[in-house]
């Protein structure tokens, strides 16, 4: 049962339940019974290789989203430093205002 249940990939208890309904044939003259799993497991060399091409164009396209979030990045970089190339002259450019009392701004 479980030698069987490990190949089919479910539970000891699921194996159990399908031999009774009749879904898997079951020899039970001898102990431990054999179950005969015959043409119950599915031939997986195809539906692998179907995975591992999928799996291998999502990992092409992956890494072309990923080159693009890079460039994005390193433009994104090079724009804030220039900003604050321009936001520091700016600064420097700007003529400082001379503090005054109330009193003295009204003549301005």
């Amino acid at each position: 049962m479980a030698e069987a249940a490990q190949a089919l990939g479910v539970s000891q208890r699921t194996v159990r339940r399908w031999a009774q309904i009749g879904k898997l044939p079951i020899r039970r003259d001898c102990r431990p019974h054999v179950v005969d799993i015959a043409g119950q497991t599915p031939d997986t060399s195809d539906a692998v290789a179907g995975q591992v091409g999928d799996l291998e164009a999502e990992i092409a396209r992956l890494r072309e989203h990923v080159q693009e979030l890079v460039q994005e990045r390193d433009y994104l970089r090079m724009l804030a430093g220039s900003l604050a190339q321009g936001q520091q002259r700016m600064l420097e450019a700007r003529p400082r205002r001379q503090w005054r009392w109330p009193w003295q701004r009204r003549g301005e």
